[in-house]
């Protein structure tokens, strides 16, 4: 979405803050695309499950912290 209306993020940007279309392109669409690919390539890790240790009142049992989504998360710039 975002490569396929860098044009229009140029000029709006431009009206706005009259950034150079190299500035907007290295700042702005770099910058996001930049960041979601490192947040596709990170989800697997993030939400796998950590092990802890157990207290000694539940032994043998195994400990975990598993993540689990709370909602939806907006990210704004990196």
């Amino acid at each position: 979405m975002i490569s396929q209306n860098e044009e229009a993020i140029q000029k709006a940007v431009y009206a706005d803050l009259k950034k150079s279309p190299e500035e907007v392109w290295l700042a702005e669409t770099q910058a996001s695309i930049n960041g979601i690919d490192s947040m596709i390539a990170n989800v697997d890790s993030w939400s796998r499950a950590t092990h802890v240790d157990t207290d000694v009142f539940n032994y043998p049992a195994t400990s975990m912290i598993k993540p689990e989504l709370m909602g939806t998360a907006l990210t704004i710039g990196c």
